[in-house]
């Protein structure tokens, strides 16, 4: 015999996802984020033309042509060492390990580089 609890029935609804992929659906991966919060760090600062994406490789062009080095010194006052590539593009290239927690204070410093930029 089958007894179903007629009681409150929508309490006791759960979902579970067991398998690698829905998990992977529902989790915003770090190649995910990252260029969502570089977007708005360039937003907020009107910094960025474009921000392009190869895998975790990031370039970020700047509005203000030929000023990248301008911009590595600000970040490395902010304790934030920066790349360039060519003259305007500032470049991300994380580590596949690295921690949320590093990338939050990594675009910390680089929010504060940008708002004395």
């Amino acid at each position: 015999r089958l007894y179903v609890c007629m009681r409150r029935p929508l309490s006791r609804l759960v979902f579970f996802f067991n398998d690698t992929a829905t998990t992977e659906i529902y989790t915003l991966s770090l190649h995910d984020a990252l260029p969502i919060w570089l977007e708005e760090i360039s937003n907020k600062h009107q910094a960025f033309s474009q921000i392009r994406s190869n895998g975790l490789w990031f370039g970020c062009d700047l509005n203000q042509i030929d000023k990248v080095n301008s911009l590595l010194d600000l970040c490395y006052e902010e304790g934030l060492i920066g790349i360039s590539a060519g003259t305007s593009t500032l470049r991300f290239a994380p580590a596949l390990n690295i921690p949320d927690s590093d990338i939050q204070e990594g675009l910390f410093r680089l929010d504060k580089a940008l708002k004395r930029f």
